[in-house]
């Protein structure tokens, strides 16, 4: 797995409750929006229609790892005391990536400048979701692969920005998992463009080695959202 793998067409359906709570909106118990809105629920309709889920993963050998830096691959170290502390259990790391897509950045833009700023909050959230979701899927891909193994892939995900774990790292995971084959550039501020895009670290662990329960499966929910 160390040259990337590219999943260029992710088909996940993404429940509606989801945008709901992303959007401050109340949610029932049984997860069903408290009452029903029929009008939000065509614009997240429109806004899924405009998603084109990406992404893309590989793994790397953690080869080192101190208190405060951790080395992944041949030449990669990363100073990241929770980063290191993460990935104590690890022998490899999985590095990766989703994407929205242009298109529904482009939506958002073209609805900002009509003034339709209740359709943009709506088509901004599930852009995030959306993304979200994509790499959640290739999480629960990768658990699969690797269980056949004897291994577990860790249930939480470390991005850059988080912790002590700095923004730049971004551009390295950018630059390893060759994004722009996706179409996902990065700023000078190591900023992903689209703007829905995510990047994240998973840990590999031998399931001999673990005694975290709480490793497989793969839990529904993202420790991490961005």
């Amino acid at each position: 797995m160390n040259t990337p793998i590219y999943c260029n067409s992710i088909g996940i359906s993404i429940p509606n409750e989801s945008i709901y709570k992303r959007l401050g909106m109340p949610v029932s118990s049984e997860g069903i929006s408290m009452p029903p809105n029929k009008s939000i629920d065509a614009i997240i309709r429109r806004a899924m229609a405009c998603c084109q889920l990406q992404g893309a993963f590989a793994r790397l050998p953690v080869t080192q790892r101190t208190k405060e830096t951790v080395c992944i691959g041949d030449d990669w170290c990363i100073e990241s005391e929770k980063l290191s502390f993460f990935l104590k259990n690890s022998h490899a790391a999985i590095l990766l990536a989703a994407t929205a897509g242009n298109q529904v950045m482009e939506m958002i833009s073209h609805l900002t400048d009509s003034e339709k700023m209740g359709d943009v909050v709506v088509f901004d959230a599930v852009g995030s979701e959306s993304a979200d979701y994509a790499l959640q899927h290739i999480h629960r891909h990768i658990s699969k692969q690797v269980l056949m193994h004897g291994e577990c892939i860790t249930s939480a995900r470390f991005s850059p920005g988080y912790g002590d774990l700095s923004l730049h790292v971004q551009k390295d995971i950018h630059t390893i998992l060759q994004l722009k084959t996706l179409g996902i550039d990065i700023t000078d501020t190591y900023i992903l463009q689209p703007e829905k895009s995510v990047i994240a670290i998973a840990g590999i662990e031998s399931i001999t080695d673990t005694a975290n329960a709480s490793l497989l499966p793969v839990p529904g929910t993202d420790n991490n959202r961005q």
